[in-house]
């Protein structure tokens, strides 16, 4: 005999009244039903209609009128590509799967490959995108005509859940990505029942483009027309007040006078190009020059120029930036941002040593390590820890196989204090609040292994 195991929620069967678990199946449509085969021979002949299940429940013998769904008609049958992403409607076995309900507008997209776009947002496989803004995503059309209609590198608030727990959603932000990667639905065509073809169409295009700016425009700016569409793609965004966020107080005389000048660094890259060893980075950056908005990271960072930057101030004012340049022959990079988009924010520039500061002997020398820890969303703290300088050597790095870059000519100060295991990056700061030395990473491989 065949018993009822499970049911989906929101299905034709679904409500305790017809079927329940556990419940003996005789009949359907008068015709005794013992094993599978016949089982799905019977419902394949009635798909989309209904029939008569003649049940034991608890002893006694009872009938009920049930539907009968089309598979092919709760498949997912499109899906939506952007930013490196793959949306599609929530399928049957995905709900039966996870305990949900699977009808129209039961649920939202389900997201089966989070890619650049959602790496960034932190949104993983398995998600379900409920709504993008205060419009409901509940299939890919639906999602398709919200995103369709947020500009290139627009921040837009994103609410979802993951099918594993259905009783929590969360909400974060997704910078909306049209310039790595374009964005199109594609249809499987069912003009014939045995057609393996899909269609791709373009979607809308956004309101505006970002690359619409032309080169007299950019003149009258002071810019170049490169840095216009840069910084055209991620427009400042307009915010009714004043834009002011506050730095870490510190809490000793070196966290104190390089709090306002230090920035944590996200960089997310949308392909892994040059043997990188992945496609998000994060470190701590060094505020150079406040009037062009330049900040110095290391090479551990923000390995090439192909990518998206974001530069968090105080933990709280994210803002977008641009890579200007990489150091050919040493772990640094320089980063830009526009100052208009700080606001108020009372950023400091690092006050650099000169040249005659580091022509002393240094050893002996009170320091202290000051950087930054956290995340883009769990927020970032201040650190520090003291330490001695032990000497100044000239540090030659090991050939990486395969070959990859390698800094050459470079001084360095070893600390006493300091732990060489510890994953803090930031700046050495000595007793007068002046930088000495940037502490980065490096990034280094060998056949088997990959670290910093």
């Amino acid at each position: 005999m065949l018993v009822v195991k499970s049911l989906v929620p929101g299905g034709p069967v679904s409500d305790e009244s017809k079927l329940q678990p556990g419940d003996i199946l005789v009949n359907i449509n008068g015709k005794l039903i013992t094993r599978f085969p016949d089982l799905e021979s019977l419902l394949d002949d009635a798909a989309g209609q209904s029939v008569e299940l003649e049940l034991l429940r608890g002893g006694e013998m009872m009938k009920v009128e049930a539907q009968v769904q089309d598979l092919h008609a709760i498949t997912p049958d499109e899906y939506l590509e952007m930013g490196e992403s793959i949306f599609n409607n929530f399928s049957y076995q995905q709900a039966r799967n996870n305990n949900l309900p699977c009808h129209p507008n039961a649920a939202g997209t389900y997201v089966a490959q989070a890619g650049h776009m959602l790496r960034q947002a932190g949104i993983s496989v398995g998600s379900l995108i409920l709504s993008v803004g205060k419009t409901p995503t509940p299939n890919v059309r639906a999602l398709e005509a919200a995103l369709a209609s947020c500009p290139d590198g627009a921040q837009v608030p994103i609410r979802y859940m993951h099918v594993s727990n259905r009783h929590q959603s969360a909400m974060t932000m997704l910078r909306v990505d049209r310039r790595w990667h374009s964005m199109n639905r594609v249809v499987r065509d069912r003009s014939s029942p045995f057609s393996s073809d899909w269609v791709s169409s373009a979607s809308p295009t956004p309101p505006f483009s970002s690359y619409s700016i032309d080169e007299s425009s950019a003149a009258d700016a002071g810019r170049s027309a490169a840095e216009a569409a840069m910084l055209g793609r991620h427009p400042t965004p307009e915010r009714k007040g004043k834009v002011r966020t506050r730095f870490a107080p510190g809490s000793n005389d070196a966290e104190k006078a390089i709090s306002p000048s230090l920035v944590q660094v996200h960089f997310s890259m949308p392909y892994m190009i040059d043997g990188t060893a992945g496609a998000e980075f994060k470190g701590t950056g060094l505020v150079v020059d406040t009037e062009k908005g330049l900040v110095v990271v290391d090479r551990n960072t923000v390995p090439c120029s192909l990518g998206d930057v974001n530069i968090s101030f105080g933990s709280s004012l994210h803002v977008p930036g641009r890579v200007c340049f990489i150091h050919p022959l040493h772990n640094i990079a320089v980063l830009a941002y526009d100052p208009k988009s700080v606001g108020e924010t009372p950023v400091k520039a690092a006050k650099l040593c000169t040249d005659e500061d580091m022509t002393h002997d240094k050893k002996g020398t009170k320091v202290t390590l000051v950087g930054l820890s956290g995340g883009l969303r769990g927020g970032t703290q201040l650190s520090s820890q003291e330490a001695k300088v032990a000497d100044s050597i000239r540090n030659i790095t090991g050939f990486s196989h395969p070959p990859r870059f390698q800094d050459c000519n470079l001084d360095t100060l070893n600390l006493n204090g300091v732990s060489p295991t510890s994953q803090q990056d930031g700046a050495v700061v000595d007793g007068d609040g002046r930088v000495l030395a940037f502490w980065g990473s490096f990034s280094m491989q060998s056949p088997v292994t990959l670290g910093e």
